[in-house]
This record gives C-alpha cells, structure tokens and sequence, in this order.
C-alpha cells in the first residue's frame, strides 16, 4: 500500500472535519495563502495534490469552482466524502506529472506539502504552472531546507523509517514524536511524524531556488508567504502569471 494511501485511511479512523470546525479551516486557508476572501469567487481552482481534501472544500465553500486531483485512493475518496454536499467540486485521481487537464484552464492552482514528495519536484511544478491561465496566481508550500546538522538528522532518520512495514512505523510513530519533531521544528502528533517519517521521497529546498522556479515560468509579482505555524519547516511562494 501506498504511504499516504495508508495515511488517509488512518486519519479517517481517528479523524474528522465537522461543521463546527468549518470557519476555522476557512481562516486557516485564506491565511495560508494570504488571500482575501473576495478573491474565490466564480474562480476556477486546481487543488493539486488535495490529500484528504481539507483545502478543498474550504476554496469551495469561499464560492470557487474548485476541481481537486491526488493520485492517492483513499485521499480523493475522502475529499469526495467531504465535499459531497457541494455541486461546485469535482474530484479526479491522477497524477500531477500526467494530469489530464488542458494548459491554461484554471485561475488559481495551489498545492499544499505535495511537490517535495514528487520524485521530480521542479518537472511537477512546471506542469501544474502550465495549467494556470494568464493573469492567474499559483502557490505552492513546500518543505525548508534547514541546517546541515538537522538535514543530516533528517537523512539518518528517514534511511531507516522509509523502508519500514507502514502499520509497524505507524506504531512506532508514538515513540518517533520527540526526536522528529526537533527535526521538523514544532510539535507533532502522530499522523504528522509517520507523514514526516514515512514518504518514499523528501526533498527540501531554499526560497531562492523555489523562487529561481516562479522566474523560469515567466511569473510576476512573486511573494514569499510565510505560515507561522510552519515557518521552520516550510514556506509558500505565491506568483501572478504574466498575461
């Protein structure tokens, strides 16, 4: 079984997203992205690499036309069980290295802690900042490329976790948090340390390298957006297609 196909069978076990808990994913979105609400609307959004589709459905409910692509069973099989009430969602299962979508076809593309899991990160990020139409914007968040001693932590780690039996690491996750969470640079739980622990592929990056990428696509206006809650670990870049 897949990691991650895995991983969101898991989480639904122990896990959910209630009613109660929708505005806050929405503000937690909008931060995310450093997007004003007012921006979704009538928009056409790619959510390349939708996981178990949080983000999903917080782009649909902000009034965008949202269409949401993971190559992972379980994690389209989820977003659909969340965003089944909403006409304005659909769900594909594929790759993003060989999506079926048409270049140019949406106004907004995000993908949220997917590219550095991609065996070719930069190829992926070319493809999905192809099918951003002109004058529209494509963020991607991706992991930091820390100092020598943590990346040399990180590999140590993860040369052993990554070829582990899935349900064992999962286990063993529990005992993983302390040393994975220095690593990672803020206090995880257990689905985020067996997320960090187990990927076939990891890479991490620099902010000149990612930005290097938003410049060799002919993108505009190019931001670094920093999340707080991740800022050790990750950042976003946001860029406006050149029209």
């Amino acid at each position: 079984m897949d990691t991650f196909d895995f991983q969101w069978s898991e989480w639904k076990k122990h896990s959910s997203i209630s009613p109660s808990h929708f505005q806050s994913l929405v503000t937690d979105f909008l931060s995310r992205m450093n997007l004003c609400s007012d921006f979704f609307s009538n928009k056409t959004i790619l959510d390349a690499g939708c996981g178990i589709g949080r983000y999903t459905l917080a782009s649909a409910m902000l009034g965008a036309h949202v269409v949401a692509i993971d190559l992972v069973n379980s994690g389209i099989h989820q977003t659909r069980q969340f965003t089944k009430k909403l006409p304005n969602v659909d769900c594909v299962q594929g790759d993003l290295l060989h999506s079926p979508f048409k270049f140019e076809s949406f106004d907004f593309v995000f993908s949220v802690g997917v590219l550095h899991h991609s065996p070719n990160p930069q190829a992926a990020f070319e493809r999905i900042a192809r099918l951003v139409r002109r004058d529209g914007l494509l963020y991607i968040w991706v992991y930091r490329k820390r100092s020598p001693l943590l990346e040399t932590m990180n590999v140590f780690l993860r040369t052993f976790t990554a070829r582990l039996p899935l349900r064992f690491l999962y286990a063993l996750s529990f005992l993983l948090i302390p040393f994975a969470s220095v690593i990672v640079g803020y206090k995880l739980g257990v689905h985020g340390t067996f997320d960090w622990c187990a990927p076939k592929y990891q890479h991490h990056f620099t902010e000149q390298e990612v930005l290097n990428w938003y410049e060799k696509m002919g993108f505009k206006e190019v931001k670094l957006v920093i999340y707080n809650k991740f800022k050790k670990c990750g950042f976003g870049v946001i860029g406006h297609k050149s029209p």
